[in-house]
């Protein structure tokens, strides 16, 4: 996680690095574009992490991607939605006392 934080503070320099070359000759007066510019920039790098929920939010927002591809790969190897179905019913069939099987196969036929 700490990688995204330096990525994008390495990029965020990079953007004020190249956005500052035209400025540098410049003027004090002709400098405010360049201040008013830096100053959105940490503006919306500040309300992007305040948007994720910080540190946490963003790493969830992250991982979420990941979490559903795991889950997608545990379903494909269960043999998509019709091998889940068969092997709920396989289960019912043989515990039929197994009220969560029960469960879980009435949501996935709905």
């Amino acid at each position: 996680m700490n990688l995204v934080y330096i990525g994008f503070g390495l990029l965020s320099a990079f953007m004020l690095l190249i956005i500052s070359l035209p400025f540098l000759s410049q003027t004090k007066k002709k400098l405010s574009p360049f201040f008013s510019t830096v100053g959105l920039m940490l503006s919306f790098i500040w309300l992007t992490f305040l948007m994720t929920g910080g540190t946490h939010g963003l790493k969830d927002w992250l991982n979420g991607g990941q979490a559903h591809y795991l889950l997608m790969t545990q379903v494909q190897s269960l043999g998509g939605i019709e091998g889940m179905i068969a092997k709920l019913e396989a289960r019912v069939k043989a515990h039929p006392e197994d009220e969560t099987a029960k469960g879980m196969l009435e949501r996935l036929k709905n």
